[in-house]
C-alpha cells in the first residue's frame, strides 16, 4: 500500500494513517508485536500469528473536482496535520467520514 498524498504519514493509528503490526500470543494471552508504519507500507518477511494491516484514508474533498474523476485522488487529501480532525489544505472546503480499512491475517506465512 502506498500513497504520494501529503499527510499520509502522520495521524492515524500508530502516528500514521498507513499501519502494520506482526504479533506473536504468549501462553498466558498477552501480545507481542512489531510494527512498522509509514509511506510505503514494509511488510514483514517473518511469520507471525497474526498480522494487522490498518489504511485510514482522506477526510477532506474538492468539491469542484466532483467523484469519478480519471484521477482517483486529485479530489480528496488528507488534513494537513493527518488526523482526523485536523484542518483541511486550501481547496478541499468539504470534510467527509473517515473511512478505515483493518484487515487481520491469521497464521501469517511472512
Amino acid at each position: 500500500a502506498y500513497s504520494n498524498q501529503e499527510g499520509a504519514d502522520q495521524g492515524g493509528e500508530g502516528e500514521n494513517n498507513l499501519f502494520v503490526g506482526c504479533c506473536d500470543f504468549t501462553d498466558d494471552g498477552e501480545e507481542v508485536c512489531t510494527s512498522t508504519s509509514g509511506n510505503p507500507l514494509i511488510f514483514p518477511t517473518t511469520a507471525c500469528d497474526e498480522l494487522g494491516v490498518a489504511m485510514a484514508m482522506p477526510t477532506c474533498w474538492d468539491e469542484a473536482k466532483g467523484i469519478g474523476t480519471n484521477d482517483p485522488f486529485g479530489h480528496v487529501a488528507y488534513t494537513i496535520d493527518g488526523t482526523v480532525g485536523g484542518p483541511c489544505p486550501a481547496g478541499y472546503n468539504t470534510r467527509v467520514p473517515q473511512v478505515q480499512l483493518f484487515v487481520r491475517i491469521v497464521n501469517y506465512k511472512g
